[in-house]
């Protein structure tokens, strides 16, 4: 099921499947410059589908980013596990 979260003049911001995984996986191999500082240094669709499973197990969302046209712009995750604890660490 598909969750709409934002829905502005020119933005969506709505959770995706394993269906949208070719789009996302488009995504991130715009960003492997980005990937490349990191432990796996290319992108994969494993990669998109293994980040998916997790942002799902932590009881977040894996959310795509798109413009009204139905263009997909970019993603997000969030992840309300990684909230609290970031909430229980001191400042």
């Amino acid at each position: 099921m598909t969750t709409v979260f934002i829905r502005g003049n020119s933005l969506i911001l709505r959770t995706v499947t394993a269906n949208n995984k070719e789009a996302i996986f488009w995504v991130y191999r715009q960003c492997e410059d980005f990937l490349a500082l990191g432990p796996e240094p290319k992108a994969s669709l494993e990669m998109v589908m293994k980040d998916m499973e997790t942002s799902q197990h932590e009881g977040g969302y894996f959310c795509g980013i798109y413009h009204t046209d139905g263009h997909l712009l970019g993603w997000l995750i969030s992840s309300p596990l990684v909230l609290k604890e970031n909430r229980t660490q001191p400042s």
